[in-house]
């Protein structure tokens, strides 16, 4: 079996959980023995470093410069729609939301969606804010859906219409970050610390 992914999220991050999930995602059917490829033929992702280089097709060139980013999705969508066709793929999962397909393909789409967020708090979010747009239109051409969480789904099927056949669960994993102990008598957790989790927008 083939699977394709597309460039997107790797060309808006540079770190972060839903390229680092897609990373893991690749890597871990690799091992069960599917033809995985990521397509981001220009990005700024260090996830991607993770994978051995026959799995990711593109260069990394560092953070996008503020002006030009037009012209580098352009590039993307180009770019991959001539790799994926090559490549072949049984499936290909786009990585993030967009109003129209990043990769020119009748091959089926599938799409995950992590939360309603967007669209149950849209008045705490900037005005004009294009995510709950594109996502419903990823999610209008998706040809199946995965959701993260029981919630997502039913709040995805009742708030975009969509059809409960067309939506799986499939809870995140994890990684095992230390297998270090705890220090004895809890004295480093009794220390003052500052807890970064990144960088987000204010409804976090």
């Amino acid at each position: 079996m083939k699977v394709a992914f597309d460039h997107q999220t790797f060309a808006l991050q540079s770190y972060g959980g839903i390229s680092r999930y897609f990373v893991r995602l690749a890597a871990a059917l690799a091992s069960l023995g599917v033809d995985a490829r990521v397509f981001a033929p220009l990005h700024q992702n260090r996830h991607l470093g993770e994978l051995p280089a026959g799995q990711v097709s593109g260069f990394a060139i560092g953070r996008f410069p503020r002006r030009g980013t037009g012209l580098i999705e352009a590039a993307n969508r180009r770019l991959s729609t001539v790799g994926v066709r090559a490549f072949g793929p049984d499936l290909l999962h786009e990585t993030y939301y967009s109003a129209s397909a990043p990769v020119a393909t009748q091959r089926p789409r599938v799409l995950t969606v992590y939360d309603m967020i967007h669209e149950r708090f849209s008045s705490e979010l900037p005005p004009g804010d294009p995510t709950s747009r594109n996502k419903r239109a990823a999610v209008s051409r998706a040809d199946h859906v995965i959701c993260i969480s029981h919630s997502t789904r039913n709040d995805l099927c009742d708030m975009l219409d969509v059809p409960a056949a067309r939506v799986s669960v499939v809870h995140l994993g994890m990684d095992v970050f230390s297998t270090r102990e705890a220090t004895p008598g809890g004295s480093r957790a009794q220390r003052p610390y500052l807890l970064f989790v990144g960088n987000r927008a204010g409804y976090k």
